[in-house]
């Protein structure tokens, strides 16, 4: 039987161990942590339902991905900068709530229980030198840091909510959150600059979303985590890096488990169909490439021509006859991005010299 090994327990290291597995391999994979979602202890996460062309639940049945995990459909959600509101109201859903972290009905726990339903070993509390593994699936690398957050997650008794709240008060250059969605919730804020004012940031948030619902919040306990980005896909000869690690992140709001579970399955098929490493980096280059361009000027936009409020970008999406297929133009490359592009990488060039564009 053939045999792969897998460094990181991540959704991309999963998704690449489950495909494997079901085609008759011998999947090891080494996770330093104890558990899987040990790391992102308990918060809320939106898989974002706009960067593909079918829905993305669809997209994870044809990558083999069962839904055996909480994952709440929202097809509503207001924006607002505390002056404005928009409300908006898709015909299929937004995106899709996930629980993240170690409770049973997580994405890390269902990935985790699908992996070993198919036999795969995962060998928690162990790791093993990249150079003796074929996939690398560690995560996000500081080195490249864009984004830096910081919540709080809690139980509460109010009903099923997604607000995003932007403004420069709140969340310079990012953005801010509350999601409740079946009895669990979280408040978020998400800097792309000014990362020392974390804590600055995070209370106001936590202030201005207090004083607005009647959260009732039950058990609330602190989270924090942080997105790395290179739209120059990392690559490393005769080894597999898929996630975070390599690069396939959204610079603009950071979205990144659609992409992911993407890579992950991306590896395995080049795996299986016997292809070699240089194979597969092709054919993510061919599917992530346009993305991770598009986020670099969807970035660009958003810090240079949105202002303080970000109601002109706002009003764009609202007056749209589809938001979803507006946004979903905007991740893949469009003819006006690809004109705007050499700016906006200069700009980001400069903007965000850690970042490897």
């Amino acid at each position: 039987m053939k045999s792969v090994k897998i460094l990181g327990a991540g959704p991309a290291g999963l998704a690449a161990a489950i495909n494997l597995s079901q085609n008759g391999y011998n999947v090891d994979i080494f996770e330093r942590n104890l558990d899987v979602g040990n790391n992102i202890n308990g918060n809320l996460q939106g898989l974002e339902n706009w960067s593909g062309d079918q829905d993305v639940i669809e997209e994870f049945k044809k990558m083999n991905i069962k839904t055996n995990f909480h994952c709440e459909p929202f097809n509503n959600l207001r924006i607002t900068n505390s002056k404005e509101n928009w409300d908006f109201s898709c015909e299929r859903p937004a995106f899709y709530v996930l629980k993240r972290g170690t409770d049973n009905n997580s994405l890390d726990q269902g990935l985790k229980k699908q992996a070993l339903d198919n036999g795969v070993n995962i060998r928690f509390g162990e790791t093993a030198p990249i150079s003796d593994v074929d996939i690398v699936a560690t995560g996000g690398d500081p080195k490249f840091k864009f984004a830096v957050g910081k919540g709080i997650s809690f139980e509460t008794e109010h009903k099923n909510v997604a607000v995003g709240l932007v403004n420069n008060y709140h969340a310079f250059k990012g953005y801010s959150y509350l999601l409740v969605s079946n009895g669990f919730g979280c408040i978020a804020t998400v800097l792309f600059e000014g990362f020392q004012d974390l804590n600055k940031y995070f209370k106001r948030t936590l202030d201005e979303f207090q004083s607005n619902f009647d959260l009732d919040e039950k058990y609330p306990h602190k989270f924090s985590g942080y997105g790395s980005f290179s739209n120059q896909i990392m690559k490393r000869e005769d080894q597999i890096l898929i996630g975070e690690i390599a690069g396939f992140q959204d610079l603009l709001w950071g979205f990144g488990i659609r992409n992911a579970v993407k890579s992950g399955f991306i590896a395995s098929k080049s795996i299986l169909d016997g292809k070699e490493c240089k194979d597969y980096y092709k054919i993510a280059e061919n599917y992530f490439k346009p993305k991770l361009n598009s986020s670099i000027v969807n970035r660009f936009i958003w810090e240079k021509f949105a202002s303080n409020n970000y109601s002109i970008i706002l009003n764009r999406i609202y007056n749209s006859n589809d938001p979803l297929k507006y946004l979903n133009s905007f991740h893949n490359f469009n003819f006006l991005q690809k004109l705007i592009y050499p700016f906006a990488l200069f700009y980001m060039k400069y903007r965000y010299p850690n970042l490897k564009l």
